[in-house]
C-alpha cells in the first residue's frame, strides 16, 4: 500500500508525508504529544520509529499537528465557546492555562529532536501552529528554530 502511493507521489512529482495529530481528535491527541515531548525517553523512541517508518515506506517526511502546545485541543472541546469568541482574546487567555504552561518548551524539544534525526535524511518537517498572536507571544523560541 505505502510503496504504491509512495510510487506515485514520485510519478506526480510531489511529496509523500504522513500527517500525525489533527483537529478531529482521531489518533494523536494533545495529551499523547505533551506525553512523547515531556519524556527524554519517549521523545527518542518516538522520532526514532517515526524515521524508521518514513524511511521503510519511502516517505519524503511528516506533518505533526499539535492542536496547540500549553492549550490542549481545547477547540475540539470547547467549540461552542470557541465560536461565541473567536474575535476576542479573552477566549486564548482563559484557554491556555499555567497547567500546560511546559508543553510550549517541550514541543521545541520535540521538534528539535526530530529535526537532529532527519536532518541528515533530507526528509520534510511540516508543523501545524495556530497564527494567533496569544500563542506565539513570550515564545520566540517557536520561530526562531530553524538554521
Amino acid at each position: 500500500m505505502w510503496s504504491d502511493a509512495s510510487q506515485l507521489a514520485e510519478t506526480m512529482g510531489v511529496k509523500l508525508l504522513v500527517s500525525l495529530g489533527g483537529w478531529n481528535g482521531v489518533g494523536m491527541l494533545s495529551d499523547d504529544f505533551a506525553q512523547i515531548a515531556a519524556s527524554d525517553n519517549l521523545r527518542s523512541v518516538f522520532v526514532t520509529q517515526l524515521a524508521t517508518f518514513l524511511h521503510t515506506h519511502d516517505f519524503d517526511g511528516v506533518v505533526i499537528s499539535w492542536q496547540f502546545p500549553g492549550c490542549r485541543g481545547v477547540y475540539f472541546h470547547y467549540p461552542q465557546m470557541y465560536m461565541e469568541t473567536i474575535n476576542t482574546l479573552s477566549f486564548f487567555q482563559t484557554s491556555c492555562t499555567s497547567a500546560y504552561a511546559s508543553e510550549k518548551p517541550n514541543f521545541v524539544k520535540l521538534m528539535q529532536t526530530l529535526k537532529d534525526e532527519l536532518d541528515d535524511k533530507e526528509k520534510l518537517i511540516v508543523v501545524s501552529l495556530p497564527a494567533f498572536a496569544d500563542f506565539l507571544v513570550g515564545e520566540k523560541i517557536l520561530l526562531n528554530q530553524s538554521r
